[in-house]
């Protein structure tokens, strides 16, 4: 989606994901894909900034995601962060 950006920051242990939807209106038709980072097995979210419950993503074998939608709808012009632990 062009309104929406968003990136992966990790140091170590800690990994977190940024959502910025830059746009008048609620976007809820996207998924992130990442093919390779830096989640080793099941990554756990826990919602630092924004609204709304965070589904953790399906690892792949290269510790990324596809077609991940962390929140469900993310609101106009808003911001997400989210951190991750491992199982």
């Amino acid at each position: 989606h062009q309104s929406l950006h968003a990136y992966v920051r990790a140091d170590g242990d800690d990994v977190i994901l940024v959502l910025v939807n830059l746009g008048n209106d609620p976007v809820d038709a996207y998924g992130l894909t990442l093919p390779a980072g830096p989640f080793g097995g099941a990554a756990q979210p826990e919602l630092l900034l924004g609204t709304g419950e965070v589904d953790a993503p399906q690892v792949n074998e290269s510790g990324g995601f596809a077609g991940y939608r962390p929140i469900t709808t993310l609101p106009s012009r808003s911001s997400s962060i989210i951190h991750f632990t491992e199982n």
